[in-house]
């Protein structure tokens, strides 16, 4: 997670990597929210989500092929 707290109205933004079968990154989840909405609760709950959210994209490629 990332975040400048010299700029008004920051963001707080995370990325998560995807990874196809052989562990190469094929592409990244991110989310964003303004740093005063975003408390560090929310931004955990939000990076697991988005961890579990790649981990299936990653089980639904493998079941499609």
């Amino acid at each position: 997670m990332s975040f400048n707290p010299r700029v008004p109205g920051a963001l707080l933004a995370a990325a998560i990597p995807v990874f196809d079968v052989t562990g190469t990154a094929v592409a990244a989840l991110s989310v964003a929210a303004p740093r005063r909405e975003f408390n560090s609760r929310e931004a955990h709950a939000s990076l697991q989500a988005t961890r579990m959210t790649a981990q299936r994209i990653l089980r639904e490629t493998v079941a499609a092929d």
